[in-house]
């Protein structure tokens, strides 16, 4: 006849106080790491939506003076106020140009020929 214990062995493990504190402190620091992801996040979701308004803002903008030198092509000013338009959307192409016709309408005109330093002239 086999003789069985009267206790079977235990198969799980026992949490100790040691094993308690290292969970518990684990728990916080992935807690703290989810927290400061999220902060990033929203912050770079406002900053999103911000350059989102103000891109449109300049498309809107850069349309009203395209409309507006295609009524009066002569407007050396509305020239540059595009140029300023196309430089902040990134067309610096298209700036330089706006602030050539600018300059073929005045070629003295020391506002178009500043921006052209800035935007680099040719």
């Amino acid at each position: 006849m086999i003789n069985f214990p009267k206790k079977f062995p235990s198969i799980s493990r026992t949490i100790t106080e040691k094993d308690r504190f290292w969970i518990l402190t684990s728990s916080v620091i992935i807690l703290v790491c989810l927290i400061l992801v999220s902060i990033s996040s929203y912050k770079n979701w406002k900053e999103l939506d911000s350059l989102k308004a103000q891109r449109s803002r300049l498309l809107k903008e850069e349309s009203f003076w395209k409309e507006t030198l295609h009524k009066y092509p002569d407007y050396r000013d509305g020239y540059i106020k595009l140029a300023i338009v196309e430089y902040e959307l990134n067309n610096k192409d298209y700036s330089r140009e706006n602030i050539q016709k600018a300059l073929s309408i005045d070629p003295n005109y020391q506002k178009a020929a500043d921006l052209e330093k800035i935007v680099g002239g040719n």
